[in-house]
Order: C-alpha cells, then structure tokens, then sequence
C-alpha cells in the first residue's frame, strides 16, 4: 500500500447510530436487490458493535481510532458535492477479539476506465482493512505472488530459503534480521498450507499486523479476517516482539 499515515488518540464513545446511518443512505439510492443486501450488511455490523461493545468511528463522530494505519490517499478523479474532502475513511469499528484488539475500517474512491473507444465509465471501488494490535515492529509484507498485483515494487524480495514458501509468496522488509526471525518453520508451514493466505498480503507496521480487502465492512468476512490474522499472530515465535522498529 505505500506510505501510510500512522494514527492514534483516544477512543471516543461508541456511536453505534453511525453504522446504521451510512447504510441506510446507501440503500436510497441503490435498486431493491442491493439495497436488500446493503441492509443485511448494515444490521451485520450493528450486531458485532453490540456483541462486542465495539466503538465506531465515523468522519462525523468526531472521535478517531486509538492504534492502527490509515488507507493511503485516494485521488477521487470526480468529486461529487456531497463529498467529505480528505476523509480517510467511512466508518471505522474498534473492538475485542479472542484476545486481541481488532480495527475494521472501510473507505471508497472512484476511478475513469475506458469502456471501448472514447466512452468512459466512472467505477466506484470499495476497500476495507482489518487489522490486529501487536507491540510494535520493524515493517514487513509478505504477499501471495498470484494474483497480481499483490507484490511490492521496487524492493529487493528476501528470499527465505524454503522453496514451497518462495514459490507461492515474497517477502520484503525493513529489517531482514526480524524477518527471518520471525518466519520460522512452522509460521512459514501456516502461509504455504493454509488456503486462507494464498491470494492475500498480510502486513506488519506501526504496531498492527494487518490486509486489506474488497467490499465494505460486514461482520462475518470481517471476523474471518481477522481470524486469519490473530492464527498468525499467534504462530509466531517469542522473538518477534523483540525486533523495536528502527
């Protein structure tokens, strides 16, 4: 994802309205089958911030997550009125999980693609980003090599010397001492077999291991997700919280 800007701060109060508030403007404009399904995404998410006392942050709320990384800046190539400028994202939800602490945040842009000859069509993206609190570490991506686009140009990959693992992801990192401390054996076991890890790239940075996905935020995908994350948390070796960021 490139640079990201670090947050913090204080958690503010829980505005579990907000979720229900963006959904249901969506719905307005969308055709019944979609607003159907904007609605079950919507009470999804109002269902996880009351199971787990999460806290929402919205650009209206006024309150900011207290730990994570923020999605890079998106040039929206048509800016409707109706636009909040410089809003990193739509909604974001703090809350407990199996121990660990979890940020979910979605964000959307849009982008000109050429449809055939002169005709241009506008295309609105959806992404959301889920991420795991951990002390922190020096940065690392290790992204699946298929499909493309998941690895990061213009750094030299390090290899790690088992060649399932090589084959099917890359790794770069600022630090090469963590990163080979940390992708022992049976961590390097867990991303070759477990299918959850072959299309996706998992990050650590700023105190976060985190990935990103497609679409909004809807509780079951986001709570798989995160599922996947706190297995590799949990599989990595002592060591890894003993490499400061530098």
């Amino acid at each position: 994802m490139g640079s990201s800007e670090i947050i913090g701060g204080a958690i503010g109060l829980v505005v579990l309205l907000a979720v229900v508030a963006v959904g249901v403007h969506g719905t307005l404009v969308r055709k019944p089958k979609e607003q159907a399904s904007e609605q079950r995404r919507v009470e999804s998410m109002s269902a996880l911030v009351r199971r787990f006392g999460a806290v929402v942050h919205t650009p209206q709320s006024g309150t900011r997550p207290s730990f994570g990384v923020l999605p890079d800046p998106r040039l929206n190539q048509v800016r409707l009125l109706s636009d909040s400028i410089d809003q990193p994202y739509e909604q974001a939800v703090e809350f407990p999980y199996r121990g660990h602490e979890v940020l979910a945040l979605d964000y959307s842009y849009n982008r000109r693609t050429r449809v055939g000859g002169d005709r241009v069509k506008l295309v609105w993206l959806h992404n959301y980003l889920v991420q795991v609190r951990t002390p922190p570490t020096p940065w690392l991506r290790i992204s699946a090599r298929r499909p493309a686009g998941l690895t990061y140009p213009g750094r030299r990959p390090m290899p790690t010397g088992y060649p399932p693992f090589d084959e099917a992801f890359e790794v770069v990192t600022s630090d090469e001492r963590f990163a080979r401390a940390s992708l022992t054996g049976p961590v390097l076991d867990l991303l070759v077999t477990d299918a959850r890890y072959r299309d996706k790239f998992v990050e650590f940075q700023s105190g976060t291991v985190r990935s990103e996905f497609s679409g909004r935020l809807s509780a079951e995908p986001v709570l798989a997700n995160a599922d996947m994350l706190i297995d590799l948390v949990r599989r990595l070796p002592p060591q890894t919280w003993h490499h400061p960021p530098q």
